[in-house]
Order: C-alpha cells, then sequence, then structure tokens
C-alpha cells in the first residue's frame, strides 16, 4: 500500500454560486485517482469504472484530495478518494478502477 497522494484545488465559480458542481468534483476524482496509480507504474492508465459518493455540499472552499491505492494488480488497479473541504469534513468519496496490463 503507497501513501496517500493529496491535492488542492480551487473553484472557478461556474454556479455563480461559489458551490463546486458535481462534475469537476468526479473529474478531479478520477484524475487524482489515476495519477496515483501514474506515481506508481510511470504511465497513464484508462478509467474502468469509478463511483462517487456526495456527502455535503462544497460550497467556497479549496478542496483537499486524498488518494489511496488500495490494488495495483497484473490487470487492474483500484483507488479510494476523499475530497475535503478545508475544514476537513468529507464532501464526497469515490472509488476507481483504473487497467494496469500493458
Amino acid at each position: 500500500m503507497t501513501p496517500p497522494i493529496r491535492s488542492n484545488a480551487r473553484p472557478k465559480r461556474g454556479r455563480g454560486s461559489g458551490q463546486w458542481h458535481g462534475g469537476p468534483i468526479a473529474a478531479i476524482i478520477d484524475t487524482v485517482g489515476d495519477y496515483a496509480l501514474v506515481m506508481l507504474l510511470g504511465r497513464p492508465l484508462p478509467t474502468v469504472n469509478f463511483r462517487v459518493d456526495y456527502l455535503r455540499a462544497a460550497i467556497d472552499t479549496v478542496l483537499i484530495v486524498t488518494a489511496t491505492v488500495r490494488r495495483s494488480g497484473r490487470l487492474v488497479g483500484v483507488v479510494d478518494v476523499d475530497v475535503a473541504n478545508e475544514a476537513g469534513q468529507l464532501l464526497a468519496i469515490g472509488r476507481a478502477t483504473y487497467a494496469t496490463a500493458a
């Protein structure tokens, strides 16, 4: 198991209310999850599947994103991703699967 990867992101205020839209949060989860495996394997990997559970709204906050590689196998890799606000409250959780076969 590898140590978690952390990343910060700031909203572009696309909704006009300072609230993050779920689409960019999902994209961040997929990107950070892929990057966590890239750090281990040294190459980009295609996403096989991912899911997101939104727990609370992300309003006027920087997102703190932490990815933990759960499996880096011969055929697939699995990464869990937590998205929190600046206060440390969990906003969303995601799990992504990536194809690792060369």
